[in-house]
């Protein structure tokens, strides 16, 4: 870690979800698994956890009809003293489809987990907890 500026972990800790949740927002695979660790887990809402690139692009997939913009709501970036973990507590919204033409937004608090490997930043887990029931 740059221990003469240490926001500047956090800056490309928060490129790196940035880009993810935008990645997912449009639907494009490569990028949303590109910054995905080869330990990825993660767990959301109603479903059993799933791991590793393979189980978020089976995810997105099985999903891709009704998901809709994904947005980065709020952050909170810890980086530790070692330089080699972060996480994240955050919130995002999720807008999704129903299908016929109608939409709605719901809201998620979450937690990510990253770590550094051969000096880039690598998302190794997300859970999420939904804050309002979806419609």
């Amino acid at each position: 870690m740059d221990h003469s500026n240490p926001d500047k972990e956090s800056v490309k800790v928060k490129q790196v979800l940035d880009d993810w949740f935008n990645a997912m927002t449009k639907i494009d695979l490569d990028g949303t698994l590109a910054p995905l660790s080869d330990e990825f887990v993660s767990h959301m809402p109603g479903s059993a956890p799933f791991l590793g690139r393979e189980g978020l692009k089976g995810i997105m997939e099985a999903y891709k009809a009704i998901l809709g913009p994904i947005y980065h709501v709020e952050s909170k970036i810890t980086v530790s003293d070692s330089g080699d973990v972060a996480y994240e507590i955050g919130r995002h919204d999720h807008m999704m489809y129903d299908g016929s033409g109608g939409s709605h937004r719901s809201a998620y608090n979450h937690i990510i987990v990253l770590k550094k490997v051969d000096g880039v930043w690598l998302i190794d887990g997300i859970s999420e907890t939904n804050i309002e029931p979806e419609k």
